[in-house]
């Protein structure tokens, strides 16, 4: 499988309109560490991906519950059960009106998005227009060239 990245995201705070995150000056790992937090990404609260950022600062953030998506996060948002740190991508100011969000890329690493292509399959033509939509860096040239067996180290010979 070769991954090929094609878009990068940063992370947002979501909560309810009238939170108190909204209003603080400047948001900080300390403050979020404060308030109920809806784990994104994975069932298990120890292998939570943004744990290592509240771990540097020597806070432990008070996770309640873990969703397997953004769109659940934003629902337990929505309920009031906590907030969530969310990609930036999964959060639409036009569709989510019950809920705001704060930019935190100051506060977590900006990560790559890769999409996984097999090497030993032939990409069909609608592969290559769906991967176009995702990303229009990427083009059929840059996948060939991801897809095209990695080299292999020149090996001396001895007689």
């Amino acid at each position: 499988v070769a991954l090929v990245p094609y878009g990068k995201f940063h992370r947002m705070v979501v909560t309810r309109p009238q939170h108190a995150l909204l209003t603080v000056r400047a948001l900080t790992l300390e403050r979020i560490a404060k308030y109920p937090l809806i784990a994104y990404g994975f069932r298990s609260n120890e292998r939570w991906k943004l744990r290592h950022a509240f771990e540097a600062r020597k806070l432990e953030p008070n996770i309640v519950f873990s969703a397997a998506d953004a769109d659940v996060s934003k629902t337990y948002v929505e309920l009031g059960i906590g907030i969530a740190i969310l990609p930036h991508v999964t959060y639409d100011e036009s569709r989510d009106t019950n809920l705001r969000a704060r930019d935190a890329r100051h506060l977590f690493e900006t990560e790559v998005t890769h999409v996984g292509l097999n090497r030993d399959r032939f990409i069909r033509n609608y592969v290559y227009e769906f991967l176009s939509i995702l990303s229009p860096a990427l083009t059929r040239e840059r996948i060939r060239e991801a897809l095209s067996p990695p080299l292999q180290p020149a090996t001396s010979r001895r007689r």
